[in-house]
């Protein structure tokens, strides 16, 4: 088993992730950039509605992600290791179009289908990192 970047140095730094950290990094970029063009093509003008939405669900739990990742943010920001903190604002910035995407739009977008099989993708590899590297944070 590798060792894996499980504590941050004092100082700004950038961690060896190894090939299945960088795997999930890029498949979740393409999730962020999915919820950057959802954005981006959403009309907006469009009211945002939340109740009575067709994809409430996928809006609930997209602001659930974005709250979490807030504190991704947060707590990137603590380790100092600058490819975590630019991933976790990039993710940020994705789930933030993709809500504000779903919230405009009123029903599906093909957008959120790239932006949800690209998170899924990300998830399988970055439990493969987990796996390979025993990895955690703070002990856990």
């Amino acid at each position: 088993m590798r060792t894996a970047p499980n504590t941050a140095s004092r100082g700004w730094h950038v961690a060896n992730w190894g090939l299945w950290g960088w795997i999930e990094t890029a498949l979740k970029l393409v999730t962020a950039g999915a919820g950057v063009a959802a954005f981006l093509t959403s009309p907006a003008e469009a009211e945002l509605v939340v109740g009575g939405n067709p994809e409430l669900l996928a809006i609930l739990m997209l602001a659930g992600g974005l709250l979490g990742i807030t504190g991704m943010v947060t707590f990137r920001f603590i380790q100092r290791e600058i490819i975590s903190i630019l991933f976790a604002i990039a993710l940020w910035i994705g789930h933030a179009g993709m809500l504000i995407a779903l919230l405009r739009l009123h029903g599906a977008s093909p957008y959120g289908i790239v932006f949800a099989l690209f998170y899924i993708l990300g998830e399988l590899a970055k439990q493969r990192f987990l796996a390979e590297t025993g990895y955690t944070e703070g002990g856990l």
